[in-house]
């Protein structure tokens, strides 16, 4: 009987042996898929990353011509201005004993004009009429105030698109007020002066800021 039962339990047991051998070798088989598919991904996550950084980089790039192209844009505005602010400054339009006030130039703002205030108050000046190259414009405001002792601007705020390029000729009429007395307001008519004369042809310049 002994004998008999001695073979059964030697076939239960190759056939356990056979049973784990298959688990153990279709286990390995997954390990080995889910690292193939991990090794797979980190390439696609590498390709993705270097993409980026090639889009960073090109980013930084246009960043650096864009800042280089504003500093370059800034610098040549200044040194128009610069120039044109040397021409104007010759260019005298009116003085009295309270005032002197030269054409400055049209910018995108308006007409714009430099005033040096000659008293001990604060002046404020106002407009009615503005004349460029013979033509007269009222559709404007202007209320603008210099501190005593000091030079300032004063703008003729309008549209100037249709103003010409080439400025021939300025003129205008201004109401000045001092801050002590308000109510007591002196007229100035500024006739056209023919700026071609002052050894130079202004031309129109736009200035950013006001």
């Amino acid at each position: 009987m002994k004998k008999n039962i001695i073979p059964i339990v030697l076939l239960l047991l190759l056939s356990a042996c056979g049973t784990n051998s298959t688990a153990i070798a279709e286990e390995n088989q997954a390990l080995k898929q889910t690292i193939s598919n991990l090794e797979s991904s980190n390439e696609a996550l590498q390709t993705e990353l270097t993409n980026v950084k090639e889009k960073v980089s090109a980013l930084e790039e246009e960043n650096n011509t864009l800042k280089q192209t504003i500093e370059a844009t800034n610098n040549s505005q200044a040194s128009d201005e610069s120039t044109s602010n040397a021409e104007v400054s010759q260019t005298l339009l009116h003085e009295n004993d309270q005032f002197i006030i030269w054409f400055y130039g049209v910018t995108e703002k308006g007409i714009k004009f430099e005033v040096q205030n000659l008293t001990d108050d604060i002046l404020t000046f106002q407009c009615d009429a503005v004349s460029i190259n013979g033509i007269s414009y009222t559709d404007f405001t202007m209320s603008d105030d210099v501190a005593p002792q000091s030079k300032g601007f004063i703008v003729a705020k309008m549209d100037t698109s249709e103003i010409e390029n080439e400025i021939s000729s300025v003129g205008l009429y201004l109401r000045t007020y001092t801050s002590h007395d308000y109510h007591t307001k002196k007229e100035v008519n500024i006739t056209p002066i023919d700026i071609a004369n002052q050894n130079h042809r202004l031309s129109r310049w736009f200035v950013l800021a006001l």
